[in-house]
């Protein structure tokens, strides 16, 4: 009959193996999915993805000039629109001496 010590011999070596392989994989994994990791990741993600938003929209206002300036002058009229309501005298009227007697 044959010996099984080779047999088994061998099926350790492989499971040995394989834990090596298992715990170097959770190791590697314990490190990338780590909070400081993460965040790293993210913000390099984030600046890679701004810088390239940042470069599409110069070239875009190189290339159309005229609506970039009507969005900006939208934005400025929005921001300022209750100044310039009470400029050309839309803004909130004052009551009407005559009416409120009347009353």
């Amino acid at each position: 009959m044959t010996d099984p010590t080779p047999d088994v011999a061998a099926a350790q070596a492989k499971a040995d193996l394989a834990r090596r392989r298992l715990l170097s994989t959770a190791a590697t994994l314990k490190e990338r999915l780590s909070p400081g990791s993460l965040a790293r990741t993210a913000t390099e993600k984030l600046k890679d993805t701004g810088t390239g938003l940042a470069r599409s929209s110069v070239e875009t206002v190189k290339e159309h000039p005229l609506p970039a300036i009507g969005v900006v002058a939208a934005i400025a009229a929005f921001f300022t629109r209750k100044p310039l309501a009470r400029l050309f005298g839309r803004g909130k009227a004052k009551p009407d001496p005559i009416r409120s007697r009347r009353k």
